[in-house]
């Protein structure tokens, strides 16, 4: 019975690591669909002197206006006229690196704490299976101790020699 929970821990372990990077992703990705606008519209604030930063992160770009509303848009990307257009009206630009895809990020991120738990459970499963090896030995040597009539020690059951 206990190896089959230990199995079962074992899997448990395994599945959260793979599933809450998958949620995470799933969860963070409908929040950016949220906020997005046309690029039209995004550039028509610009003109209009609205934006006054913008944040650009791969093919997205984060823009602030002035009244504190947030617009995000994808950027084509070859529109060789949209950070002209930026400069033109005194946008502050950031840029920032692409994030990578989840294919990526579940390799560079959590495949190290994957190898780490897997080493763990591996010498966890080791030392248990030791622990049984060496309980059954003991069991074994004082069986047949009793078996041969001598005491523990010169000591018997109850305590007395």
């Amino acid at each position: 019975m206990r190896p089959l929970r230990v199995k079962l821990v074992q899997y448990a372990i395994l599945a959260l690591i793979v599933i809450v990077p998958l949620v995470s992703y799933i969860v963070r990705g409908s929040n950016d669909d949220d906020a997005t606008v046309a690029y039209t519209e995004l550039v028509k604030a610009i003109e209009q002197g609205r934006v006054t930063d913008t944040t650009i992160q791969g093919d997205v770009a984060m823009a602030h206006t002035q009244d504190g509303q947030e617009l995000r848009a994808y950027v084509p990307p070859r529109d060789a006229s949209f950070f002209p257009l930026l400069n033109s009206h005194n946008v502050t630009i950031r840029v920032r690196p692409d994030e990578p895809d989840l294919p990526w990020r579940l390799v560079v991120f959590w495949a190290p704490t994957l190898a780490i738990v897997s080493v763990l459970i591996y010498f966890l499963s080791s030392i248990d299976a030791a622990l049984r090896i060496n309980a059954e030995k003991l069991d074994e040597l004082r069986k047949s101790l009793a078996a041969s009539g001598r005491t523990n020690g010169g000591i018997t059951q109850s305590g007395k020699a």
